[in-house]
């Protein structure tokens, strides 16, 4: 698997992308039958910012920051629809004028348009080359669960480690979209918490029979 990359890292691999000659080796390596035997395809994130907002915020358009690129491309996903919807619809989707005005300048110029096309492509063919692996959902996923009180046996830290090896986020406050309570000894105020916002409270015994049910260890 692709191991997660920082901001930092996924900006420097972008901009190795945005180079001809890089891209023309990829292409290279991909036409000599070169696969990719990683166990996993590239976490979301990182396909993220292998995107055209990562494209655009290496190109260094005056007065297009990061926050412009990201609104830009949740309208306009590719290269092709941001060229179509041009200035006017940019800035209808909240681009700031000048930015706008600069980025359509830079668009504008085939010595900037073109590799930023090119660089778009080899991205695309590099994450299309990559095996996409199926992934199994956690059995809590999407779950929140709230900790309060003394356990009999399981201490705080590994009733959480263990929840959150099964997909739940472990919060530290009760709220109407917490799944459920464990609650043990003096359990306080998350507890009556819970039972005035009607959120189901759990005792040891039932989190153990579900963390057994999952083969939690």
């Amino acid at each position: 698997m692709l191991p997660d990359i920082g901001e930092e890292v996924a900006s420097s691999i972008a901009g190795f992308f945005a180079q001809e000659g890089n891209q023309r080796v990829v292409d290279a390596l991909l036409a000599a039958g070169i696969t990719f035997s990683d166990e996993g395809a590239p976490s979301p994130r990182l396909r993220e910012r292998l995107g055209l907002a990562a494209l655009l915020d290496h190109a260094k358009v005056s007065k297009l920051g990061p926050k412009s690129t990201q609104l830009l491309v949740e309208h306009f996903p590719t290269l092709e629809r941001l060229l179509a919807a041009g200035e006017a619809q940019w800035i209808t989707h909240g681009l700031p004028q000048a930015a706008a005005t600069n980025l359509a300048a830079f668009l504008a110029d085939d010595t900037h348009l073109a590799p930023l096309r090119d660089a778009e492509a080899a991205i695309q063919r590099l994450l299309a080359a990559v095996p996409q692996t199926r992934t199994s959902t956690a059995p809590l996923e999407g779950q929140t669960v709230v900790l309060t009180g003394t356990l009999p046996t399981l201490s705080r830290d590994e009733a959480k480690q263990r929840l959150e090896a099964l997909g739940a986020k472990v919060a530290g406050s009760v709220s109407k979209k917490t799944s459920f309570v464990v609650a043990g000894e003096a359990a306080g105020s998350k507890l009556d918490k819970a039972q005035e916002l009607g959120v189901p409270v759990w005792d040891e015994a039932q989190l153990l029979a579900l963390l057994a049910g999952h083969d939690s260890p």
